[in-house]
């Protein structure tokens, strides 16, 4: 499938964590970050460029256009793709990179166009306030996938199930991918949009962006059993707000939250 890859120059840019915030919000699927500019990927046609435009001018930033073909995509990610490693605990890692053997969660994930390689500090924050959690023999509702990288985390740490969804057709292809490469047996990866149908879970995960969390706080909540476990992130600092104006009547106050260039993650635990 052809993509449409949007140059945005970020140096030294005040209004980059925003911005990171906003483009999945915009109909992004896929984003590249360097020191100096973020490359965002949409499937062509996909995106309004005259608003897209608009937003550009409003938050003062300049880009260019690029048309990409999807091979050529894959190969440019892979040839920037680096291992990412929190020390003592997870390694997230391509098929091309040597595997630490000093990390007790190492996670094979095949660099393509789907939030979740670690890279970004939302999964890292994710991946870490998981760690803090008992997840053996827990049922656990990833929602949002991406390339699968927390429900496969969740099997590593011993969750009997996980049900990883994505309304995003690559995604789903690509976290099914990443969860043989994992060799993991525990996970269903389904594609839907929504929570209503499915059972309840021990432990919620959910690195989206504010809006759609919003939107889905009372399903996700629904969904979680008694003194569960709700993550969520894909939220600036400034965010936090809003967040809990929307989720303390559901969740009380989150019980930890972590932030990290300026971008927040919470947990909670039901009442």
């Amino acid at each position: 499938m052809p993509y449409t890859a949007f140059h945005i120059t970020v140096d030294a840019h005040d209004n980059r964590e925003a911005l990171l915030g906003l483009l999945p919000e915009w109909g992004i699927d896929g984003i590249e970050e360097t020191d100096d500019r973020i490359i965002a990927y949409a499937k062509r046609g996909s995106i309004n460029l005259e608003h897209f435009s608009e937003h550009m001018e409003r938050l003062h930033f300049q880009y260019t256009i690029e048309e990409v073909e999807d091979q050529n995509w894959n190969q440019a990610w892979e040839s920037n793709f680096e291992s990412v490693l929190i020390p003592g605990k997870i390694q997230v890692r391509a098929s091309f990179h040597a595997q630490d053997d000093f990390v007790p969660f190492s996670i094979l994930i095949t660099p393509k166009m789907s939030f979740g390689t670690g890279h970004h500090a939302t999964t890292r924050m994710m991946l870490s306030l998981m760690l803090e959690h008992t997840l053996q023999d827990k049922s656990v509702l990833d929602f949002g996938t991406g390339t699968g990288v927390l429900a496969i985390l969740a099997e590593k740490m011993g969750a009997r199930e996980i049900v990883a969804i994505d309304n995003d057709e690559w995604s789903i292809t690509n976290a099914a991918e990443n969860v043989l490469y994992n060799h993991c047996t525990r996970i269903s990866v389904m594609n839907a949009n929504s929570v209503h149908l499915l059972g309840m879970f021990d432990a919620v995960l959910a690195n989206i962006n504010k809006h759609v969390l919003l939107e889905q706080a009372e399903a996700l909540a629904q969904r979680l059993a008694s003194k569960g476990t709700l993550i969520i992130s894909g939220l600036l600092s400034s965010d936090y707000g809003e967040i809990l104006k929307k989720y303390y009547p559901l969740m009380g106050h989150p019980v930890v939250q972590v932030v990290e260039n300026d971008w927040l993650a919470l947990g909670f635990s039901k009442p």
